[in-house]
């Protein structure tokens, strides 16, 4: 017989029953449909024998004076046995949650690595021996976090993640002046190489390099773009999509369905990634947000397109990316976004676009009609700080979109004749006249077939118009445009308007909790 589907709940830091229906649900986990009630059973009898346990322990002691009855010894049995078995299934869980965490635990790592940069140091002394044992450490500026390493026997040691950041780095070593080099900015998946040489000396004494050429990247063979802080920034992005950026990129075009840069339409998340890299197909990128796949699952486009001020950069990989990104025969796309650091540092914004400001279309001034109402607000607002220095920050933002723009459509109306049944002039694009035939009458030619008989004159008699025909022909604009010179077809043009309502905003926050345990957590969202 089948099992039935277990079913729990629990917080983080543990799981803990508080209530009969907790252990119920553990029996449920466990025990076989046949066994429903019976399971139910047991667990309040053990629920009830932990409520009043001394109290059972007092009065066995003397139950052969008092005379209890032997079901009450046999249900005080049947209750231990139960709290034995619910102690093994409570055991069970406990194990099962802590292997879901360890597993989940492994799991974030892997994913974190995508977007991470990576930096191998090699200390020699000034003879060009290496040299083992040097304490080595990455100290990030905005937060004061510090990454500590000792080189191997070769003088080698590499920081494999590090978050892109600007970081000060120093060696020390007994016998040999601290070295000392900064600020090195890290870029997005950015692999670093470098050398460092230690002068004898005290190590009091400090070597200070503040201006350095920037490092080649030997490390990797990856082809590709970091588009920095400032460019995002600086750059004018009229409806402040950080993805239409893409394009500075050598290799990159945009589809035919890519957001419209700046027009009236904002476009959809979905259409903002339709971008090419390399040649390859637009529905083939990889998205990644803070090493996280953002992408739909049908045809791999983007879901969140975070707000700009919240971007710290991102990098297109076009080709010779590393084993780590799959799920792409096109490019990577990699988005950071930006942490809490030691400074409290925020902004707030409103941007305001109005048809006052804006030329009128060409068919609108053909057709002699005003411009069309426009307006467009798009405001927002960010804050990251600490909450514990060096340990713990946060960062969240918010941005909301309320937008109407016009949209001039062509239409066909009736025009007057046809408003009063008279279609003697409704002709098709061929010039031949359009027949309209009476349904009510019905001929039956010679070699038994039907044929309807024509309106005369192409025209229906109003005492034959439909009563609801008659109040709708009402409701129909009358033509504004002379419309085609055979057909008359597309005689009349409107402006409608559609509203566009759009609110997105992300929370993150980085912890801290020892020297080699730091986690960090991001949660987006957006509605449109």
């Amino acid at each position: 017989m089948r099992r039935r589907p277990s079913t729990s709940s629990f917080a983080m830091g543990g799981w803990q029953p508080t209530t009969e229906t907790g252990f119920i649900l553990m029996c449920r986990s466990t025990g076989r449909i046949g066994a429903k009630t019976n399971s139910r059973r047991r667990c309040r009898l053990w629920f009830r024998t932990v409520q009043a346990r001394s109290a059972d322990r007092s009065s066995l002691s003397g139950s052969a004076q008092r005379g209890i009855d032997r079901s009450r010894l046999i249900a005080t049995t049947n209750s231990r046995g139960a709290a034995m078995e619910h102690a093994r299934d409570l055991r069970t869980v406990r194990r099962f949650l802590a292997i879901v965490f360890i597993i989940s635990a492994f799991a974030c790592g892997l994913s974190a690595q995508t977007f991470q940069a990576s930096v191998t140091v090699i200390v020699r002394d000034p003879s060009g021996a290496v040299v083992p044992n040097v304490q080595v450490i990455a100290t990030e500026i905005a937060t004061g976090t510090k990454y500590t390493a000792v080189t191997n026997e070769a003088g080698i040691y590499r920081f494999p993640a590090l978050p892109p950041a600007q970081y000060n780095l120093s060696a020390a070593l007994q016998g040999f002046k601290t070295f000392e080099q900064g600020p090195i900015t890290l870029q997005v998946q950015q692999a670093l190489e470098l050398n460092i040489t230690l002068e004898p000396g005290q190590v009091s004494e400090r070597v200070t390099v503040t201006a350095a050429p920037p490092p080649l990247e030997t490390e990797s063979a990856t082809v590709g773009q970091v588009v920095t802080t400032r460019s995002i920034l600086s750059l004018p992005l009229n409806i402040r999509d950080p993805i239409a950026l893409i394009g500075l990129t050598p290799g990159v075009t945009f589809g035919p369905n890519f957001g419209n840069g700046g027009g009236n339409d904002v476009g959809r998340n979905f259409f903002k990634s339709d971008f090419n890299v390399g040649g390859g197909r637009s529905g083939s990128q990889e998205i990644l947000i803070d090493g996280s796949p953002n992408t739909t699952p049908d045809i791999n486009r983007g879901i969140i397109n975070p707000p700009v001020d919240s971007v710290q950069e991102f990098k297109v990989q076009a080709n010779s990316y590393d084993a780590q990104f799959g799920r792409t025969s096109g490019g990577v796309l990699n988005i950071v976004t930006k942490p809490g650091t030691n400074d409290y540092h925020g902004v707030a914004y409103d941007f305001e676009r109005h048809s006052i400001w804006d030329g009128n279309n060409f068919f609108n001034n053909r057709s002699g009609r005003p411009s069309p109402s426009f307006a467009r607000h798009q405001f927002g607002a960010d804050l990251g700080g600490p909450i514990r220095k060096n340990k713990w920050f946060a960062f969240g933002d918010y941005e909301g979109l309320r937008q109407g723009y016009p949209s001039s459509v062509i239409s066909t109306v009736p025009t007057a004749l046809q408003g009063q049944g008279n279609f003697s002039r409704t002709i098709a694009s061929n010039g031949q006249l359009i027949t309209i035939y009476d349904p009510s009458m019905l001929t039956v030619l010679p070699d038994g077939s039907r044929q309807r008989s024509p309106f005369p004159d192409n025209i229906i008699p109003t005492n034959r118009f439909d009563t609801v025909a008659a109040k709708t022909i009402g409701f129909f604009p009358a033509p504004n445009l002379p419309g085609d010179a055979v057909t008359g077809q597309n005689n009349y043009i409107f402006t409608a308007k559609s509203i566009t309502n759009s609110d997105k905003y992300d929370l993150r926050t980085d912890a801290n909790f020892t020297d080699n345990t730091r986690m960090f957590v991001r949660y987006s969202r957006q509605q449109d």
